[in-house]
């Protein structure tokens, strides 16, 4: 095993040779790579600020328990205070990514092991018939970006802020033309490397399946988990919050207790029902986000009098249906469907930023066929104050050598020359 989600973005050298073509090589042979680095104990220097100043050093560990190769930062680089870049992987620092994430009550070790504490839910604010009107909803994407979910308290993370966690780090925010999707996969194996609470949460995950890996290929199995409700803490699956055959509804003969239809996260056909108490659900679905379908996520733990696993917190996290990417506003799902149509490469940012600007207000998406990349801007609202925070966005991200194009959320995306003429591969 290695940490083969996080090296594919990395760019090494060792011995004069750059390694930078991780995408391509398949699991095996990056174990395999990695295997050799750690015996030859290889000296790998990080190329994420290139040509400015002293490059960090890395090399490979091994751990015995787990059978793990990981790549870990050199002790000389904290003592002689040299650093990577904002958005590096190895950037271990608090100006950095994992620092970013700490603040969040989300903590990222150099195993890559991903540890939290959860803290309670917020109580009920609004009920369901206080939701924001459609023109409200238009402007979400601000309010939504600049806050992906609570920040953490006294060490403590939200939900929310550790599943979308969960899924930027196994790159399912990221779509690459004819790669296999496989969000089930990819969140089995988050789980296989998170702790929650103290507690390693493999065995007490449940995801919606009903597809397994067989041959690097995904083929439907008879031979995956049920839930039960005895054991399981953690449960993931794909539904619908509207406008689908498959919307919760109350249990039948129950005025308080709710069904929510699970589909599969392999292929979206129907898994389980899951119940839950309305007072929880509501407190899921008051999004403001005007999408059909999306993530169900819910948190059970153990109740201090009864010891018995009780329903804690349940979110609801819109997505775009195809790719199943989270978004924060019907005009980034819009923007996504016409980035898939046109073929394009491109990462939805879901916890903190690409860039060492806008932490808390980051790009909507980025291209990443073309360079250098390009930020996308979905621009839904229509006021002054918010295009005057754009202009600012675009000069700073202009000024470190990035390409710029911004959406209205009114023009037709398949008439939009600014998008449309940006070539795959272009240099500007």
């Amino acid at each position: 095993m290695t940490d083969t989600a996080q090296i594919k973005e990395a760019r090494f050298m060792v011995k004069h040779e750059v390694f930078d073509d991780f995408d391509k090589k398949s699991e095996k042979e990056l174990v395999e790579l990695l295997a050799a680095w750690h015996q030859k104990k290889a000296r790998i220097i990080c190329l994420c600020q290139e040509g400015v100043g002293i490059a960090p050093i890395l090399h490979v560990k091994y751990k015995k328990e787990s059978r793990t190769y990981f790549i870990a930062n050199n002790a000389s680089n904290r003592k002689k205070d040299i650093l990577h870049s904002f958005s590096c992987r190895y950037n271990s620092g608090d100006e950095g990514y994992k620092g970013m994430l700490r603040k969040k009550g989300i903590i990222i070790d150099d195993e890559d092991v991903i540890s939290c504490t959860l803290k309670e839910a917020a109580p009920q604010k609004k009920k369901k018939d206080e939701l924001p009107s459609i023109e409200e909803r238009r402007v979400i994407s601000l309010s939504t970006r600049t806050n992906t979910g609570s920040q953490g308290t006294k060490g403590q993370a939200s939900l929310r802020i550790l599943f979308s966690t969960l899924l930027q780090e196994m790159n399912i925010n990221r779509f690459n033309p004819g790669e296999l999707r496989n969000i089930g996969g990819r969140l089995y194996k988050a789980g296989t490397r998170t702790k929650i609470n103290g507690k390693w949460i493999k065995d007490s995950l449940f995801l919606a399946r009903t597809h397994a890996k067989v041959d690097g290929v995904l083929k439907k199995t008879a031979s995956v988990r049920k839930y039960d409700f005895r054991k399981h803490q953690l449960v993931i699956g794909w539904g619908s919050n509207r406008n689908s055959e498959y919307v919760p509804y109350y249990k039948e003969g129950s005025k308080n207790i709710m069904t929510i239809p699970l589909l599969s996260l392999d292929d979206k056909s129907f898994v389980c029902n899951l119940t839950v108490f309305e007072s929880i659900f509501k407190n899921a679905t008051t999004t403001r986000v005007d999408t059909d379908f999306g993530y169900w996520v819910l948190w059970r733990d153990f109740d201090g009098k009864t010891g018995k696993l009780v329903d804690k917190e349940l979110i609801f996290v819109p997505a775009e249906e195809q790719s199943m990417i989270p978004v924060e506003s019907s005009y980034e799902e819009q923007m996504i469907a016409h980035l898939l149509l046109t073929d394009r490469k491109f990462e939805k940012p879901l916890v903190g930023n690409l860039t060492q600007y806008f932490l808390d207000a980051r790009p909507d998406m980025m291209l990443l066929d073309t360079t250098p990349y390009t930020v996308v801007e979905v621009a839904g609202m229509r006021n002054e104050d918010y295009h005057y925070r754009l202009d600012e966005k675009e000069k700073h991200y202009v000024e470190q050598g990035y390409r710029y194009v911004e959406w209205d959320g009114e023009a037709s995306l398949l008439s939009h020359t600014a998008l449309n003429q940006i070539s795959k591969g272009v240099i500007w």
